[in-house]
């Protein structure tokens, strides 16, 4: 849509991020629990669609995948950035 405050603010400040739903971990098993994501960019305006309506093209600039473990005892952390590619760490 044509002049949409979304738009308008991406704009203004080009960061995005998207998280995935986050669910509470099983206590009575861990390892069930499908994780959380998040991705995260800048947005470059593209030409207007042919009804006016913005377009924009993400950018990334991060991606990370936090589930647990295995065995359940630690986080099991993955993350992607342009410059230092796939990484893995673990949180206890």
């Amino acid at each position: 849509m044509a002049g949409a405050v979304k738009a308008l603010d991406l704009r203004r400040d080009p960061r995005v991020a998207l998280h995935s739903p986050t669910e509470d971990t099983p206590s009575d098993d861990p390892s069930t629990w499908d994780g959380d994501a998040k991705i995260a960019g800048r947005a470059h305006e593209e030409p207007p669609a042919e009804d006016g309506s913005h377009r924009f093209r993400i950018e990334l600039t991060e991606v990370v995948l936090t589930r647990v473990g295995d065995p359940p005892d630690h986080l099991l952390i993955e993350s992607w950035h342009p410059d230092r590619g796939l990484r893995q760490h673990t949180r206890h």
